[in-house]
């Protein structure tokens, strides 16, 4: 339920400081460089509005013992599969190069990367026909970090409880086969 946006610049004093933070790493001498910042930032935010736990899920859809629970109970209707992690890490980063303009004039081309480090401990979860049907437990401690022309923006750190953060609803699908079997 908390977005990557969210985390990064959740508190004014984040935004301010990811505003300082991207003026003096921006080479840009035609505008105000606070000015240049938050357009490189509104930019940025749009791009960074979807959840957390939605990296989490893509992982875990990739390889994990719960991916490997969703093909069996997907193979084998009537079953049920309750999943323990102890500790899963799962690194994340994602770049985006777009050119700033003012006025339709290119002022500079600008390297943004965000990265997540996330932890889960305690997992217990619950598969069914493919499906992560429930989380019951654990907890997952995210890093973020914001980095503008290589340069760090912005880190955060917070703790969330996976139950409260991730709703599964009628499932979350594990595999390709259990988006049709609802």
């Amino acid at each position: 339920m908390t977005t990557v946006r969210e985390l990064l610049f959740g508190a004014a004093a984040d935004e301010a400081r990811a505003v300082t933070g991207v003026a003096s790493a921006l080479p840009v001498q035609e505008v105000p460089p606070e000015t240049a910042a938050r357009a490189v930032l509104a930019r940025v935010a749009g791009l960074l509005e979807f959840e957390v736990t939605d990296v989490l899920v893509q992982a875990w859809r990739a390889r994990s013992a719960l991916a490997d629970a969703a093909r069996l109970t997907l193979a084998e209707p009537g079953t049920v599969r309750r999943i323990n992690l102890a500790v899963y890490a799962i690194p994340w980063e994602y770049e985006m190069e777009f050119d700033l303009r003012l006025a339709g004039k290119a002022l500079t081309t600008v390297t943004v990367s965000v990265g997540l480090d996330l932890e889960v401990t305690a997992l217990t979860a619950s598969v069914q026909r493919g499906r992560l049907v429930s989380v019951d437990g654990g907890q997952y401690n995210v890093a973020a970090t914001l980095a503008v022309q290589g340069i760090p923006v912005l880190a955060k750190e917070r703790v969330f409880a996976l139950a409260y953060e991730m709703k599964v609803g009628s499932g979350i699908p594990l595999t390709d086969g259990a988006a049709a079997s609802v």
